[in-house]
């Protein structure tokens, strides 16, 4: 009797620590033309390096604001790292100094002042099927 309890509630654990969220970016503040770029990272060693992102999404504007969508995400920690090519060259363009010329966000709207923010500042608890989240590109130049 016992084996045949445990095992429906062992499965409804298993299914629901498998249980794939999404999440909704609005990137506001772009400008008119541009692709954005949103990298996603889920640890913090990872954060920051392009190469290392577990989800990447690409999307042109049509106004000043635009909303992407990462699905099948695990529950968990997050942190995102967004910016706009405005010369579509594929990366982000750095003065002599290293500062972006190009606009670019963290989430929670994290505003860097000397060096780039840490996981910890930017993360994002993924604790719904759907979750909505909102980062304001800003330009340092």
């Amino acid at each position: 009797m016992m084996k045949r309890v445990l095992l429906p509630l062992v499965c409804m654990a298993c299914t629901k620590s498998l249980a794939q969220n999404k999440l909704h970016i609005t990137v506001t503040n772009l400008e008119k033309a541009g692709t954005v770029y949103i990298a996603i990272y889920d640890k913090p060693d990872c954060f920051g390096n392009p190469h290392k992102a577990i989800r990447k999404l690409v999307s042109q504007p049509e106004k000043s604001s635009l909303t992407a969508t990462a699905e099948n995400l695990p529950q968990g920690d997050y942190a995102i790292a967004v910016y706009q090519d405005i010369n579509d060259n594929k990366k982000i363009d750095k003065n002599i100094l290293g500062i972006p010329t190009e606009p670019f966000a963290f989430s929670n709207n994290v505003r860097p002042i000397v060096s780039a923010p840490t996981f910890k500042q930017c993360k994002v608890l993924l604790t719904k099927p759907e979750q909505s989240i909102s980062i304001k590109l800003m330009n340092y130049l």
